[in-house]
Formats: structure tokens, C-alpha cells, sequence
């Protein structure tokens, strides 16, 4: 939509300042070298893991390396509060990707978290 780009996106015939600002960060996101690419590529783990708290909440569990991974996404709806269990019990902390430095404390095979409506969390915990 010309009407959208700026003066030099016109003279390009493209939109890159939308390319520069939105899609090459998702892109880079998910790319080979990048700290989800490893989960994108394993099969699914055969970890039980439960959620509580969310009937609008997907997620999936991936192991590869040392880590297992959890990617997680909450439909429209209100802001929940919601409780993931399942986990191997000797792990103690998990990292939220892409919000650097959050983190998640682990006891007992379970933690809980917040979601927003549409809000997406990709957890990584550190095999001991």
C-alpha cells in the first residue's frame, strides 16, 4: 500500500522499513544459529507435561541437547494465571526467551506464569 510506505519505501517499489522493523526480527528469531532453532526442528518429547489455569492455552514440549523446551500460546480471552506440571523434578529454573533476563523457578516438576490474551512464551530449562 503506497499510501503506507514511507518516501523511500515508494522509491523502492517495497516496504522495507516494515521489513527492517517487524519481519527480519522474526526471521532472525529463527534462524540455524539462533536459541529456538533447536526446538523447531526436534520431535516432540514424550515429557507428560500438564497445564492448568488456561482452556484456550497450546503448547508443546521439545527436547534437544541439554535443554528442554516449552513453547506456549494463549488464545484471546482474559489474563490467566496458569500452572505447567510434568517437568523432571531435578530441575530448578527456566529461562523465558526473547525476554532476557526473565526467568521461571521450577520446584517439584512444576512452575506457573502469566499469559495475556495472544501472548506467546518460549521457556528453556537446563538439563543438571
Amino acid at each position: 500500500m503506497p499510501a503506507c510506505q514511507t518516501a523511500q519505501d515508494r522509491a523502492y517499489g517495497w516496504s522495507w522499513t516494515f521489513y527492517d522493523r517487524v519481519l527480519k526480527p522474526v526471521l532472525d528469531e529463527l534462524r540455524p544459529d539462533g536459541p529456538l532453532y533447536p526446538a523447531l526442528i526436534a520431535p516432540k518429547s514424550n515429557l507428560a507435561v500438564h497445564v492448568t489455569g488456561s482452556s484456550g492455552l497450546e503448547y508443546t514440549v521439545r527436547e534437544a541437547g541439554s535443554y528442554i523446551y516449552l513453547l506456549a500460546a494463549e488464545r484471546e480471552g482474559p489474563t490467566v494465571h496458569v500452572t505447567f506440571s510434568g517437568l523432571p523434578a531435578n530441575l530448578d529454573q527456566g529461562e523465558v526467551l526473547y525476554e532476557s533476563p526473565r526467568t521461571v523457578k521450577v520446584a517439584g516438576g512444576q512452575f506457573t506464569d502469566w499469559f495475556g490474551p495472544n501472548e506467546v512464551h518460549v521457556y528453556r530449562f537446563r538439563r543438571p
